[in-house]
């Protein structure tokens, strides 16, 4: 009887033992982190603002979550002495491709996406091949450049993009990127 008391004070101080070398509970969230630590199990997520960013380009398209694959890209290129910056990507399950392009580009700054200006946004649904755009009548956006440099650039966006003669549109909000280039 004294051998048994004697393993259940042992294994109870072990217990002990053990959780009080417990750091808490782990705080992370698969959406994104919920602290300023690395998050193990989302760790291409970024929290910018209020925005938890999961993906190098991503964005709300008719309310619904849109994140493109890890082909996005930002480019910038001269071409006929017009330097245009281009930024594009589409979703794994290839039913959006996301298209913003911005001539007479010359570093960060922000574009207004709409017929007439220097700037627009477009996308087309794969599916059916049908494109939409920013710079259509009853389009319009924003395009925030908050940095190029360093071999990245990062911003912000939303537009209403709408078919070639206005029947359809798609609303896209919350956009967001970090883009190598």
């Amino acid at each position: 009887m004294k051998k048994f008391f004697l393993s259940i004070l042992l294994l109870s101080g072990v217990t002990i033992c053990f959780n009080s070398c417990s750091n808490g509970p782990y705080n992370a969230d698969p959406n994104g982190n919920v602290s300023n630590l690395a998050n193990p199990i989302f760790p291409t997520g970024s929290v910018v603002g209020t925005c938890v960013c999961k993906a190098p380009l991503s964005a709300d398209i008719d309310g619904t979550e849109w994140i493109s694959d890890s082909n996005a890209t930002f480019s910038v290129a001269t071409v006929g002495g017009v330097t245009v910056a281009t930024i594009s990507g589409t979703d794994t399950g290839h039913k959006y491709t996301v298209l913003i392009t911005v001539q007479q580009y010359a570093g960060a700054g922000s574009f207004a996406l709409n017929l007439g200006s220097l700037a627009g946004a477009g996308i087309v649904d794969v599916s059916t091949s049908t494109p939409y755009s920013s710079e259509v009548t009853g389009g319009s956006g924003t395009l925030i450049i908050q940095s190029d440099a360093n071999g990245y650039a990062t911003g912000n966006f939303s537009y209403k993009a709408l078919t070639a003669d206005g029947s359809k549109s798609h609303t896209i909000t919350g956009g967001y990127f970090k883009l190598k280039h």
